[in-house]
């Protein structure tokens, strides 16, 4: 008789043969290797040792990650501010370089 099983990560449902039973096989799903119960009601658990009916992290964000990459682009942009700031004098860069005087004609 088959043994039905269900990877902890992403959820996909697998019909094994019988002597999977007391083995790890991978999911075809999302590459997660998944411990095959041998029926005696033992859980399920991910060779790294997470159990069924825990929480499932695979789909939680990476916050040190987004933190890392939003804190990145903050210091680029800080940077660029300040050397534009340098650069630019703090004021318009265009100077005149010679005064027009403005002559009024008469007919």
């Amino acid at each position: 008789m088959p043994i039905i099983t269900q990877c902890n990560s992403c959820g996909k449902k697998y019909r094994l043969p019988d002597h999977r039973a007391g083995s790890f096989v991978p999911c075809k799903n999302c590459g997660e290797e998944m411990y095959v119960d041998d029926g005696a009601g033992a859980p399920m658990l991910s060779r790294h040792g997470s159990t069924s009916g825990g929480s499932n992290t695979s789909n939680d964000p990476n916050w040190g990650l987004i933190a890392g990459i939003g804190g990145g682009v903050v210091v680029v942009l800080v940077v660029g501010l300040i050397l534009f700031s340098s650069l630019s004098g703090g004021s318009s860069s265009v100077q005149p370089t010679q005064q027009l005087s403005l002559i009024q004609i008469s007919d």
